[in-house]
C-alpha cells in the first residue's frame, strides 16, 4: 500500500516535474519569440529613425544646393564674371562649412565649359567632367537637385558622394562633393548604443558609406561585409523576426534595416545573446525567473486588460454623449439593402422597428418629410446614391430639411457616415435636431442680406448724389468759364473790368478743381478708378506738365528748374495717372511757397531688374509743414494751420488722391518736410520699357487747324447760355453750327438732312424729351452710310466712368466733360475728323 502510494506520489511529482518542465521549456520558446519579435520591431524602428534622420540632413544639403543654384543662375543673368560667381561661393559655402566642419563638403561649378570651384582642384582642366556621374544625372533631370552613390574621387582619391543641380545656363552644373568619414553630423546619428550591436550605411549600391562595429577591421574587409549583408537584404533572407546570420566571431545576429528614399540603407545588427538576456547561464537563470515572468507577464496583461477595458468605458461613454445628439441612428447594410436600428425616433418606434429593408425606411421616413422635399431626399439618400459616394470615398454626407414632429415641422440635419477601414459594406445613418441653430443661420443670412442691399443701395444714392452734384455744377460753371473766356479774348473792356473777369474765371477754375477732387476721391474709394497701360514718351512728358508750370513760375518770380536722366524716355504706364500726380504735387508746391522761393522738379531713372522704376523729386523751398502734420498729410480734407504769409489754401483732398493713385500704380510715396525751409515729396512708380517707340509725328498747327476749318457741325444743347458759349467759339474756329435743343431734335435734323451735309455732332447727355445717349443710338440704327460714320463727341456735365461707358455703348466716339477745355475739345474733333 505504501509502496502503491510512494509509486503514486513518483508519479505525480515526475508528472509535476514534467509539466513544471513543459511549462518552462514552452515559456521559454514563447518568451524567446516573444522577444525577437519585439527585437525586430525596436530595430525596425531605430533603423527607420536613423534613416529619417539622415534623410532629414540630405535634405539640408539639397535645400543648400538648391538654393545655392538659384543665386548663381542670377549671377549668371546679371552677367558675372567666374571670379564674381567664385567670390559668392566662397562667401555662401563658408557659411555652410561653419555647420559641419572644415573639410566636409568641396562645392564647385561647372559654367561656360569651366570648372569653378571654391578651392581650386590640381589638374581640373583636364578632369573629364561630362563622364562623370553627377554631372549626367543633373542634366537628365534638369532642375532637381540629384546625389550620386559613394565613388572614388578622381583627383583626392578619397571616398565621396556628389550632389549636383543643373543651372539655367545650357550645360552649367552647381556641384557639391561631400566627404562621409567627415561629416560628424552622420557619425551622430549612428551613435545609438545597443551592446555588440553594429551599424552601416550603405548606398543604393550597397558600398558602404559609414560603420560604426564593435570590430576593429580594415576598411576593405567591412565595406565587402557590408555589400554581402546589403544583398542578402535584397534577397529577403532577413524579413522574418528570427532569421540571422553569424558575424566575424561566429556569433549569430539579428538583422534589422530600412530603406531610404534615394535606395540608400541603414542596416542594424544585435548579438542574439544580447536580445536573449546574455549568454551565461541562461536556462538557469531561465528557470529560477520563469516564475517572475509569468507574474510579470500576467501582471502586464492584467494591467492592460485594465487599461484597454477602462478605455472602451471612455470610448462608450464618449459614442453616448455623441449618440445623444442624434435622435435617429440606423446602421445600413449597402450589400443586403437591410437596416438595423440602433436608435429609434419616438414616433417612428412602431413603424420602423427594430431592423428591416431600406426601402420600408425611406417609405417610414417619407410619411415625416415636409412635402416638396422628399423626391430629392430619396434620390439623395438611396442605396444607388450611397454606393456611389462610397465608392468615392465620401465619409461623410448629408444636409438640413424640414421634418414634421407630432403636429410641428422642424429643421434635422441628416448624416451618412462610413469607415472604409471598419466595413465598406455599411453604412451608419443620423440623424439630428438642428432647428435653433437652422433658424439663427437663416435670420444671419436674411440679415446679411438686408444689410448687403442697404450697402447697395446707400453706394447707389452716394453715386447718384456725386453724378447729379457734377452735373448741376459744372453746367453753370461751363458758363461761366465760357463766357469768361470769350469776354477776355473780345478786348473790348477796360482793365479794371479785365481783372474782375479773370477773377472770375480763377474762381471758377478753383470751383472746377473741387469738384474733380471730390469726383476722383470717390472713384478711388469705390474701386471704379482704373489703370490705362499705353507707351509713351516720358521726356515729352515731363516737358508739357512743367511748360505750364513756367509761365506760373515767371507770373510769381519764383526759380522753377527741371533736370531729367533717363535712360529710356519711351516706357509703359498710366500716362494721365502720372500727369494727375506731378501736377497735384508740384500746385502745392507753387501754391506753398513765396516770391523769391525755389521749386524743383527731378526725374530719374533706377533699373530694378526687369522692371524700371522712376523716381520723382518735387522739392520747394516754401512753408513747409509741421511734424505733426505730417502723420495726417494723407488723410481727406486734412489741412495744415499755422501762422505764414499764406492763408490755408485747397480743399485737403489733393493728397489722398495722389496718394490712392501712387498706390494703385504699385508704387511708393515719401515726404520730408519742416516749417519755413519747405518740403520735398518722392514719389517712385514702377514701368516697362516700350517695345516700340511713341509715335512722334505731328503735323504743324496750320495744317491741322485746317482740319476743322468750314466744317459742318451739329450742336445738341438744352442750356441755352452753353449753347450760347460752344456756338460762339466753334464759330470762332471757322465752324459752321446747327444747334438743337434736345436730342429728339437733332435726330430730327440729322435724319431730315442730306447725307454727309454734317461732318461731327456734339452732344449733350441729358437733354429734355430725348437724352443724348438715346438720340446717338437711334442716329446710328438710321439706314444712311454717314449715319454710322459721322464722329459723335458727347460734351456733358455727367463726368463719372460710368457715364463715359453709357456714352461708348450708344455709338459715341469720344466724351468731354465740362466745363469744357476748348483746347481738348479741338483736339479731339481733329482726331476724329481725320
Amino acid at each position: 500500500m505504501g509502496k502503491r502510494k510512494a509509486a503514486g506520489s513518483i508519479v505525480l511529482n515526475a508528472m509535476t516535474i514534467v509539466i513544471t518542465l513543459l511549462i518552462i521549456i514552452s515559456s521559454l520558446y514563447f518568451v524567446r519569440d516573444k522577444m525577437l519579435k519585439n527585437a525586430q520591431s525596436l530595430g525596425t524602428a531605430l533603423t527607420q529613425s536613423y534613416a529619417t534622420e539622415q534623410q532629414a540632413q540630405m535634405r539640408m544639403f539639397e535645400d543648400y544646393l538648391d538654393i545655392g543654384s538659384q543665386y548663381v543662375n542670377e549671377l549668371i543673368r546679371s552677367g558675372a564674371d567666374d571670379k564674381e560667381i567664385q567670390n559668392w561661393m566662397v562667401d555662401y559655402f563658408k557659411k555652410i562649412t561653419k555647420l559641419y566642419g572644415d573639410k566636409v563638403i568641396d562645392p564647385y561649378a561647372v559654367i561656360g565649359g569651366k570648372i569653378i570651384a571654391v578651392t581650386p582642384w590640381e589638374g581640373d582642366d583636364s578632369y573629364e567632367y561630362k563622364d562623370t556621374e553627377w554631372y549626367q544625372m543633373a542634366m537628365a533631370d534638369k532642375g532637381k537637385v540629384v546625389f550620386t552613390d559613394t565613388y572614388e574621387d578622381a583627383i583626392t582619391k578619397e571616398s565621396i558622394i556628389t550632389s549636383s543641380i543643373a543651372l539655367e545656363d545650357e550645360g552649367a552644373v552647381l556641384a557639391m562633393d561631400i566627404y562621409p568619414s567627415k561629416l560628424q553630423g552622420l557619425r551622430n546619428v549612428l551613435t545609438e548604443e545597443i551592446e555588440g550591436n553594429a551599424l552601416y550605411l550603405c548606398d543604393s549600391k550597397g558600398h558602404l558609406i559609414y560603420a560604426k562595429t564593435p570590430w576593429n577591421k580594415p576598411s576593405e574587409k567591412l565595406d565587402e561585409y557590408a555589400h554581402t549583408l546589403f544583398d542578402n537584404v535584397q534577397k529577403g533572407y532577413f524579413a522574418s523576426y528570427d532569421d540571422s546570420f553569424k558575424d566575424f566571431n561566429n556569433e549569430r545576429r539579428g538583422v534589422y534595416y530600412s530603406q531610404m528614399e534615394n535606395g540608400w540603407m541603414i542596416i542594424m545588427t544585435i548579438p542574439f545573446d544580447t536580445l536573449l538576456l546574455g549568454k551565461s547561464n541562461v536556462l538557469m537563470y531561465g528557470l529560477l525567473a520563469v516564475g517572475g515572468i509569468l507574474i510579470l507577464i500576467l501582471l502586464f496583461m492584467f494591467v492592460r486588460d485594465i487599461l484597454h477595458s477602462r478605455k472602451i468605458k471612455e470610448a462608450d461613454r464618449t459614442v453616448s454623449i455623441l449618440s445623444d445628439s442624434f435622435y435617429a441612428i440606423y446602421r445600413v447594410n449597402l450589400k443586403t439593402g437591410m437596416y438595423t436600428t440602433l436608435k429609434n425616433a419616438a414616433d417612428m418606434d412602431e413603424k420602423v422597428g427594430m431592423n428591416g429593408t431600406y426601402d420600408h425606411l425611406l417609405q417610414m421616413i417619407e410619411t415625416v418629410v415636409e412635402k416638396g422635399t422628399y423626391q430629392e431626399f430619396a434620390f439623395c439618400f438611396s442605396l444607388d446614391s450611397i454606393k456611389q459616394r462610397v465608392k468615392e470615398h465620401i465619409a461623410d454626407y448629408g444636409g438640413d430639411y424640414k421634418r414634421r414632429f407630432n403636429d410641428r415641422y422642424k429643421w434635422v440635419n441628416i448624416r451618412t457616415l462610413y469607415n472604409e477601414k471598419i466595413s465598406s459594406e455599411e453604412v451608419i445613418l443620423c440623424f439630428r435636431d438642428v432647428d435653433v441653430e437652422k433658424r439663427q443661420e437663416l435670420q444671419y443670412t436674411l440679415l446679411l442680406q438686408e444689410t448687403l442691399e442697404t450697402n447697395k443701395k446707400s453706394a447707389e444714392a452716394k453715386e447718384t448724389f456725386f453724378s447729379n452734384m457734377s452735373h448741376e455744377m459744372r453746367t453753370p460753371l461751363n458758363a461761366i468759364i465760357g463766357f469768361s473766356k470769350l469776354a477776355l479774348e473780345s478786348g473790348d473792356m477796360s482793365d479794371k473790368n479785365k481783372e474782375y473777369i479773370k477773377k472770375i474765371s480763377f474762381s471758377g477754375q478753383n470751383m472746377l478743381s473741387l469738384i474733380n477732387d471730390i469726383l476722383e476721391l470717390s472713384r478711388l474709394e469705390a474701386g471704379h478708378s482704373r489703370l490705362d497701360y499705353r507707351d509713351f514718351n516720358l521726356e515729352e512728358c515731363i516737358h508739357n506738365i512743367s511748360g505750364s508750370f513756367e509761365a506760373k513760375a515767371m507770373e510769381d518770380k519764383k526759380d522753377f528748374k527741371v533736370n531729367i536722366d533717363i535712360k529710356n524716355k519711351y516706357i509703359k504706364g498710366d500716362e494721365l495717372k502720372v500727369v494727375q500726380i506731378l501736377n497735384n504735387l508740384l500746385s502745392n508746391a507753387f501754391k506753398y511757397s513765396d516770391a523769391g522761393d525755389q521749386v524743383l522738379l527731378e526725374v530719374k531713372e533706377l533699373e530694378y531688374r526687369q522692371y524700371h522704376k522712376i523716381r520723382f523729386t518735387i522739392k520747394d523751398s516754401g512753408i513747409g509743414m509741421s511734424a505733426s502734420f505730417l502723420n495726417h498729410l494723407f488723410e481727406p480734407y486734412a489741412r495744415e494751420t499755422h501762422f505764414s504769409t499764406k492763408s490755408t489754401i485747397g480743399t485737403g483732398l489733393g493728397m489722398p488722391i495722389v496718394k490712392s493713385l501712387v498706390e494703385q500704380m504699385s508704387g511708393e510715396i515719401d515726404v520730408e518736410s519742416k516749417l519755413k525751409e519747405g518740403t520735398t515729396f518722392v514719389v517712385t512708380l514702377p514701368f516697362e520699357v516700350a517695345n516700340a517707340q511713341v509715335s512722334e509725328e505731328k503735323k504743324d498747327e496750320k495744317q491741322t487747324e485746317n482740319v476743322l476749318q468750314g466744317k459742318k457741325v451739329l450742336l445738341a444743347e438744352d442750356n441755352e447760355l452753353n449753347r450760347e458759349i460752344a456756338t460762339e467759339i466753334l464759330q470762332m474756329h471757322d465752324l459752321k453750327v446747327i444747334c438743337a435743343e434736345n436730342g429728339k431734335e437733332a435726330l430730327d435734323i440729322f435724319q431730315s438732312s442730306s447725307p454727309y451735309s454734317f461732318d461731327l455732332i456734339l452732344m449733350d447727355m441729358q437733354m429734355p424729351i430725348m437724352d443724348g445717349c438715346e438720340a446717338s443710338e437711334k442716329i446710328r440704327s438710321l439706314d444712311r452710310d454717314d449715319a454710322r460714320s459721322i464722329p459723335i463727341i458727347a460734351v456733358t456735365a455727367n463726368a463719372f466712368s460710368e457715364d463715359v461707358a453709357r456714352v461708348l455703348r450708344s455709338g459715341m466716339n469720344a466724351h468731354i466733360a465740362k466745363p469744357i477745355d476748348f483746347n481738348v475739345l479741338q483736339e479731339v474733333m481733329k482726331a476724329h475728323l481725320k
